[in-house]
């Protein structure tokens, strides 16, 4: 069986391969650098915005409450004339049993 043989010789293919993987290395770290800006720049904006966000949900909430409200009472006076119907056609059908 031989032996593995290893020549300790640098050819143009190794020094291609060392540079292309440096290029692919920086392009990497300068679009990871990039993302990472743009990601602070969106949070600085978003805190701001956050505030302004959250008061705009705050009045929308309060006039979903006010509309529920309103929803709710419209619902309760229904109940109350099918309540005062009902006993009507409970009266007239013990009149007409009589």
């Amino acid at each position: 069986m031989t032996k593995p043989a290893f020549e300790w010789q640098i050819s143009l293919g190794n020094v291609i391969q060392i540079a292309l993987l440096l290029i692919a290395g920086s392009i990497g770290w300068a679009t990871f650098d990039a993302r990472i800006a743009a990601n602070e720049t969106a949070i600085r904006n978003g805190i701001s915005d956050g505030r302004r966000i959250d008061a705009e949900h705050e009045m929308r909430l309060r006039t979903m409450e006010t509309s529920n409200a309103r929803a709710e009472e419209r619902f309760t006076s229904i109940l109350a004339l099918l309540a005062r119907i009902d006993s009507r056609l409970e009266r007239i059908e013990q009149g007409d049993q009589k």
